[in-house]
């Protein structure tokens, strides 16, 4: 399976004044897409995942939101290599 490749599409980041990078909705959504589908997950199971996860961070749920793109890709990671 190829390495996913975040560098090929630039991600569109806004900077604001609290200093906090902003990300659009399409991004979070592109980028976990690569993520989880370079991890193995059938598409259509990413991007249901993707779709819940992207919505809970949209509406401040943060702790189910997109951070959780790096607990998944770790799991992957410790299944595939332990």
């Amino acid at each position: 399976m190829p390495p996913c490749d975040l560098s090929a599409t630039p991600l569109e980041r806004t900077d604001v004044s609290d200093g906090m990078e902003r990300y659009t909705e399409e991004d979070l959504q592109r980028v976990g897409m690569e993520l989880l589908t370079a991890c193995g997950a059938p598409e259509e199971e990413a991007e249901l995942v993707v779709h819940h996860l992207v919505e809970a961070s949209l509406m401040g749920i943060d702790s189910h939101g997109v951070v959780r793109y790096v607990m998944y890709v770790e799991e992957c990671l410790q299944e595939r290599y332990a």
